[in-house]
């Protein structure tokens, strides 16, 4: 898995191929993680390479013949062969997902006791719906009718008068039709082998989808009355990586092993920051489709992506209207990338969902809505404990009834007021990538890197 996320980081990069690692998450996560990730870029017949350019330490792969994969193209090759070796394995991830809703329940009254009291514990630290959660693999038919396919391969929150059902999509045996839907979704462009990073990347994600389902099922007695649900599926998405970090870097450690840390599980230290790359990695592709939305865009496309945050250059920004109207949709360059901003910055009061359906969007700009405030909300605030527990708290904690009530709305505007943090706006990546590595990660990427002469 660890191969799979560098080379992803390499792919994204604006220069493909070469990755800066004097960034926080990725210095973290080589440093940690180089060894799994030489074995695992073995079936590839590629290298790891970190070599000290200019003050700063670079990551790249070289070949058999010491030349270096540079492209997209010949990265995305090298991720598959890599996959290939588990392609005839089940991969379902049932047991990781179990083991996260586990350790949510563990560690969540001490990341945050006011939300385990305010939704309905019976004592200091339970939640009766989260000791109640089941976890449940569900396979996909090819009888099913299109329209069906995004809910088949969906994750999704089952209620029973039992208690809520987890439900896992699993790529095992995925019929054509919901293959070609699920690479459409990540990006990954025609089956000629993309297949088996699909399952590698699923995999992974079981390690972080968990974390947003469970929000949605604290979040017991809200009314979101958006046609989409917008309040209530940002809340989840924004929160979702904090969370992950709370949980998996108790005490802001990769080491730690406090309310169920990464070691007590058997879990490698670079857990964490790995997942945080992962969706750096992911990131430009969710940016792409949103500035270029209508068009269905895959990895592929990201060689003309804009080189800047943001909506294509002369696009005009909305102003801020009134809550009930959406955020502005007109079907024009950069509307849906206005409508994602806006939604951000209110803190999901401002739905995109006019938007998005004036543009003609499908369900890969929706879903790249989610995946990308999910990255930007680990930029901000992301596994600081303070924030993480003022986060939950907002999104959480007194906020009943309609969401979008001038009394939760004040709520949730006098908090982003006082903490401009809470809110994620335009900038936030580019914090991320500048944010400084650890001395310690620093010191040890130095020792592996050559300077070059």
């Amino acid at each position: 898995m660890a191969a799979t996320v560098y080379l992803g980081l390499l792919r994204a990069s604006a220069d493909p191929g070469h990755v800066d690692l004097t960034s926080r998450w990725p210095a973290e996560f080589v440093a940690l993680a180089s060894d799994d990730i030489r074995e695992g870029l073995r079936p590839a017949a590629v290298e790891l390479v970190l070599r000290a350019e200019r003050g700063r330490i670079v990551g790249s792969v070289v070949d058999a013949a010491g030349e270096p994969v540079l492209g997209r193209a010949g990265l995305l090759t090298a991720t598959k062969r890599v996959c290939a070796e588990l392609a005839g394995e089940p991969l379902s991830g049932a047991g990781i997902v179990t083991s996260m809703v586990d350790m949510v329940r563990q560690a969540l009254p001490r990341i945050a006791p006011r939300v385990v009291a305010a939704c309905r514990g019976s004592g200091a630290d339970r939640i009766p719906a989260l000791e109640a959660v089941k976890v449940q693999l569900t396979r996909s038919r090819a009888s099913s009718p299109d329209f069906m396919i995004q809910f088949d391969t969906s994750w999704c929150l089952l209620p029973f008068r039992s208690g809520a059902v987890l439900a896992v999509p699993s790529l095992d045996d995925m019929p054509p039709g919901h293959r070609a839907y699920v690479l459409k979704l990540q990006g990954l462009g025609p089956d000629d082998g993309a297949w088996a990073v699909a399952r590698v990347e699923h995999l992974i994600s079981c390690f972080l989808v968990p974390f947003h389902e469970l929000i949605h099922l604290l979040q017991t007695g809200q009314d979101d009355s958006d046609v989409r649900s917008y309040s209530a599926e940002h809340d989840a998405s924004r929160l979702c990586g904090v969370l992950m970090l709370q949980v998996l870097r108790p005490g802001g450690s990769p080491a730690a092993d406090a309310g169920g840390g990464p070691p007590s599980r058997g879990w490698p230290p670079h857990l964490a920051s790995m997942l945080v790359c992962m969706m750096m990695g992911q990131a430009p592709l969710f940016q792409h489709r949103l500035r270029l939305a209508p068009a269905v865009v895959s990895e592929a496309d990201l060689d003309s992506a804009p080189s800047a945050e943001g909506p294509p250059a002369g696009a005009a920004r909305s102003e801020a209207g009134a809550h009930g109207e959406a955020a502005s949709g007109s079907a024009d360059a950069g509307g849906a990338w206005r409508a994602y901003r806006e939604w951000t910055a209110s803190f999901g009061l401002r739905s995109p969902a006019a938007a998005l359906d004036a543009l003609g969007c499908d369900n890969s700009h929706d879903r790249s809505m989610k995946d990308l405030v999910c990255i930007e909300g680990v930029a901000r605030g992301g596994d600081d404990a303070e924030t993480a527990r003022q986060l939950l708290e907002l999104a959480l904690v007194g906020r009943q009834g309609d969401l979008y009530s001038e009394e939760n709305r004040g709520r949730v505007d006098a908090a982003i007021a006082a903490d401009a943090r809470l809110a994620v706006t335009e900038g936030a990546l580019e914090e991320l990538w500048g944010q400084p590595p650890a001395e310690a990660h620093a010191l040890a990427l130095a020792e592996l890197a050559p300077a070059r002469g």
